[in-house]
């Protein structure tokens, strides 16, 4: 249930692990562990009975506990926030046209058009989709749950942004959206 996935992440040196990693082991794990604790509930009565019944109930406690803080994150935080960050662009751009970059265009595409037909943003919100394009804001994805991100980011371009707002999300599930505004400064 660890160890394959544990061993796979050394090899290939990944630096960022992630609990969804594990979920399927940890499902299958967990589904061997009830099927045990069954079978130590269905033994006959005598004076074990009572210690199997008093261990399964330790191990059900040991299981919600382990998982009440993530799944405490998971409904406080919630999962993605697009609604929320179109929510707020709409309400912090000046200009009719809000012109939008992603750092990840397939990552970004589907959650923004759903979101985007939910909302009353409509075609005021578009996304810069050629490089000549040089988008007003910034909608970048961050993995990171403990590092503060960048107040300023640069485009490949050298057109810098500045940070404006970020969107949480709980560990277990999405990543955190940032979104960042051209820097007119210059």
């Amino acid at each position: 249930a660890v160890v394959v996935p544990a061993i796979l992440l050394l090899v290939m040196n990944r630096q960022d692990i992630y609990p969804r990693y594990f979920l399927i082991g940890t499902l299958l794990f967990q589904l061997s562990l009830a099927r045990w604790i069954a079978s130590l509930l269905e033994t006959e009565d005598g004076p074990q009975r009572r210690y199997q019944q008093l261990a399964g109930g330790a191990l059900l406690v040991a299981f919600v506990a382990a998982n009440a803080t993530l799944d405490r994150q998971l409904i406080v935080l919630q999962r993605g926030h697009y609604e929320d960050a179109i929510r707020w662009l709409q309400d912090h751009a000046e200009s009719e046209r809000i012109l939008l970059g992603v750092d990840h265009p397939l990552r970004h595409r589907f959650p923004l058009g759903y979101y985007v037909a939910r909302t009353e943003i409509g075609e005021r919100l578009q996304l810069a989709t050629r490089s000549e394009q040089v988008p007003d804001w910034l909608l970048v994805h961050d993995l990171n749950r403990i590092a503060q991100p960048s107040e300023t980011v640069t485009s490949a371009t050298g057109v810098q942004f500045r940070l404006q707002k970020i969107f949480r999300t709980a560990p277990l599930s999405g990543w955190n959206l940032l979104i960042y505004r051209r820097d007119n400064s210059e």
